[in-house]
């Protein structure tokens, strides 16, 4: 038991052994806002390549897609920064109440540029945009404010490109925090009450994520300024939930420790004891840290600090091996799924019409392999009604719901195996998480396969979605992308969710703030090389055509080739994990053995036992509490 005058190693504003209703609430209130928070950020996340490609902003499509991946990017860049400013000066608190405010600025500029469109929305299809086409438009010439650009520049490109920036520095900030900030509150109940506040996180999560990408998406497919209205109103509320928590929040006083400035000095102080002493090899030197420990001349840290530097040297190398994972994955659910999604047969309708007489026998011969930027005939179903259209962005949303749905069954799995003697170690779901996400691309390369080879055969489905003609596949429905989204939803529990759990477990205490900074960081780094991907491809071959709409692109080449990329690599990671030490062995779920009836663990328990104890299930039956 400690003693009164014992200081606990997290250093806090208020006494760590919370009531148990003050940490309820606090983490509430905190899920709550996380959940409103992912609803904002998904509604434009989910459907930006659509608002920006069709009707009436007609970017080209290059742009685009570039333009998702830049918003995603930054946002994963920005975690490293705001995790230094949150541990060394402004603390988790203040870092995210900043983090609201650019936020909300972001969503005004969404708002704004797209209420001065929405007096151009098309309701007919009189004035329809051909994809791939810029705006033809002359009557918004002379209408059109400064901010947005006339001729062949993109609509609102600089405007919108603020948003973007907005939007991402503060959904980076925000989401990089609050994680951290609500396992900060849950500590005070212990291991049980941690785990339990990340299980309700990641629901609440992936629960905002299904809300924005059905029922927002649904909204913004008719009009957009509706759709960001309701999703900027989400934001705003998710802020007040958390200023309203304000008082029942343990927080960590700003300014306690620069974890740059402590990781320069140490391995600074290192080089120098290294360089001018004469330390024989007596057993005490088993790292090129170790140099820096007081206990030898010249040295000036304790034992704990240099620990804490080495701790994070090993979780930056892992986390530089999971950047070929972000890279694929940046290509997938919001980019170019999306896109493809967009040329598939949106309506529940069955068709059954094929112009197959009016195709030339050389096309019907190549399939899929065939050249269809040429003339092909097309069926008009701009003009019939039918069922409503299906929402592209909304498939996505099954990739969310099979989280939350897979994620309590993958536990039990996890129980079971260990039962018979199989333990899931940290490098096992890892590289789990890789094959699926090589077999989601893999369904999409089929899917996209079969596109062209039905278009080959059948000719072209004009179809009209959100006032932009799209020549799409007329017997193959959007619905045959559920198999894909769900393949990566997979690979989200096996690969993001035991790194979230395997950066939070092995990070120094004082560096959590940076250490979650670190793992985003790597995402944003993978995204920012899947930028470059399609232009590599098409210098290479003529695989992807930045300039022209999917039917002139061999995109099913591309996904093979990625999914193979990915397949590959998942077996050097493995070779990688076994041959360096970085932790990987380690079990981070239940194992079979069950606890006797002993006390619960507290959080007087100091952090590094915390740390080094096999952790204790997530109870997915139980309430946040």
């Amino acid at each position: 038991m400690e003693s009164g005058d014992e200081r606990a190693p997290l250093l806090l504003t208020r006494t760590i052994l919370q009531p148990s209703t003050q940490h309820t609430l606090a983490c509430a209130a905190v899920i709550a806002a996380n959940l409103l928070e992912r609803l904002a950020y998904y509604s434009i996340a989910g459907n930006l390549v659509f608002f920006l490609y069709g009707e009436p902003l007609c970017w080209a499509i290059s742009l685009a897609t570039v333009t998702i991946l830049v918003l995603t990017a930054i946002t994963y860049y920005l975690g490293l920064l705001s995790g230094w400013i949150s541990d060394s000066y402004f603390g988790r608190y203040g870092t995210i109440v900043v983090g609201y405010i650019i936020y909300i600025f972001g969503y005004i500029v969404f708002i704004y540029v797209s209420f001065y469109f929405e007096k151009f929305e098309i309701h007919d299809f009189q004035n329809v945009t051909y994809e791939g086409t810029s705006c033809n438009s002359t009557w918004q010439k002379d209408t059109r404010p400064p901010v947005c650009a006339d001729g062949n520049s993109p609509n609102c490109l600089t405007a919108l490109y603020v948003g973007v920036i907005l939007v991402a520095i503060g959904a980076g900030t925000v989401r990089t925090n609050l994680a951290s900030f609500g396992g900060d509150q849950a500590r005070s109940g212990g291991i049980k009450s941690t785990h339990r506040f990340f299980t309700g996180y990641y629901w609440s999560l992936n629960l905002g994520a299904i809300l924005a990408l059905v029922a927002v998406a649904y909204i913004e497919d008719f009009n957009f300024f509706y759709g960001f209205i309701v999703a900027g109103s989400s934001l705003l509320l998710s802020f007040l939930l958390f200023l309203l928590g304000t008082k029942l929040y343990i927080r960590r006083p700003a300014g306690a420790i620069n974890v740059f400035k402590i990781v320069y000095r140490v391995i600074s102080n290192a080089c120098y004891v290294k360089r001018n002493s004469n330390i024989q090899d007596d057993g005490t030197v088993h790292n090129f840290l170790d140099y820096a420990n007081m206990e030898h001349e010249g040295g000036k840290f304790n034992v704990n600090q240099i620990e804490d530097v080495r701790r994070l040297w090993k979780l930056c190398k892992v986390f530089l091996l999971t950047i070929p994972y972000w890279m694929c994955y940046s290509q997938m659910v919001f980019n170019l799924f999306l896109l493809q999604g967009l040329h598939l047969h949106v309506r529940f309708d069955h068709f059954n019409e094929c112009l197959s007489n009016n195709i030339s026998d050389e096309i019907k011969s190549k399939g899929a392999s065939a050249n269809l930027c040429d003339h092909l005939p097309f069926i008009d179903y701009t003009d019939k009604k039918g069922t409503p259209p299906i929402p592209p962005a909304s498939l996505a949303a099954f990739n969310a719901i099979f989280i939350v749905l897979f994620l309590p069954l993958i536990q039990k799995c996890y129980r079971f195996l260990s039962k018979k003697g199989i333990e899931a170690l940290t490098w096992r779901r890892l590289w789990l998480g890789m094959l699926l996400a090589s077999l989601a691309l893999s369904a999409a390369g089929l899917l996209e396969y079969f596109r062209r080879k039905n278009i080959a055969e059948c000719g072209l489905l004009r179809q009209v979605i959100g006032g932009t003609y799209y020549d799409a596949s007329p017997s193959i429905s959007l619905l045959w992308q559920i198999p894909q989204y769900c393949l990566v939803g997979a690979s989200e529990v096996f690969f993001v969710v035991t790194g979230i759990e395997y950066a939070y477990i092995e990070s120094p205490i004082n560096m959590q703030g940076v250490v979650m900074g670190l793992f985003w960081l790597a995402s944003g780094i993978g995204n920012f090389i899947g930028l470059a991907l399609p232009y590599i491809f098409y210098y290479i071959d003529d695989i992807w055509q930045p300039k022209e709409y999917i039917n002139c692109s061999r995109i099913d080449k591309y996904f093979f080739i990625l999914a193979i990329f990915m397949l590959i690599y998942s077996f050097i990671f493995i070779c990688i994990s076994k041959c360096c030490d970085l932790s990987l062995n380690s079990v981070i779920v239940e194992t079979h053995q069950k606890r006797n009836n002993s006390e619960p663990e507290s959080a007087s328990a100091t952090p590094q036992l915390a740390r080094r104890r096999t952790v204790r299930p997530v109870n997915f039956e139980s309430s946040v509490d």
